[in-house]
């Protein structure tokens, strides 16, 4: 992967937003999956790099909004069609259906509402979505298969729907889903 001076600047930005945290199962820093995403989405949707480094910003670094991203974005030189484009993305990407946001709801009426939301997101927000179910799927399932029954019977719910974006990249997440439930008995 060939980074431009900008998307230095953005990795940097985003190694830093999000400090310490770490991945729940292997305890790598957080912002490895962020650069996996990134790499693997650089080639399937414009600005792929930008929006895997950046999709989970605003759902995991408390007090970061869409307008502290949009002014970050501008700074390291992206255009405005640009800024806004990344951050239609990942305002898409960003769960609106937390236990915070809805303490009422248990977690499966959260799930189900978030996959009827997604399920209406952009086509490339789509494409990116399966990519980070792919990176998050290829943890989960070694390091929790019990969590993994419930996570993957979730993810088969929203990708019975969420089929507007990249195909290839669909017919991928549609197959791991289905190999990862075998491998958890289910």
């Amino acid at each position: 992967m060939d980074i431009t001076p900008r998307q230095l600047k953005l990795l940097a930005y985003v190694i830093e937003q999000h400090g310490t945290q770490k991945r729940k199962y292997n305890f790598e820093p957080y912002w490895f999956h962020l650069v996996r995403v990134g790499v693997k989405l650089e080639t399937l949707i414009p600005l792929g790099t930008e929006v895997g480094l950046c999709h989970d910003l605003i759902e995991d670094v408390p007090g970061l909004t869409l307008a502290v991203l949009t002014a970050a974005l501008d700074s390291f030189g992206y255009s405005k069609h640009e800024v806004d484009y990344i951050v239609t993305l990942v305002k898409d990407l960003t769960d609106v259906y937390t236990p915070e946001a809805y303490p009422n709801l248990n977690r499966s009426e959260r799930k189900k509402l978030e996959a009827h939301r997604l399920w209406f997101i952009e086509p490339n927000a789509q494409t990116a979505k399966y990519v980070d179910l792919e990176d998050n799927t290829s943890t989960i399932v070694p390091y929790d298969p019990d969590f993994a029954r419930i996570y993957l019977l979730e993810k088969d719910y929203i990708l019975s729907k969420m089929n507007k974006g990249k195909a290839s990249m669909y017919d991928a997440i549609c197959e791991l889903v289905r190999e990862s439930k075998r491998k958890v008995g289910l």
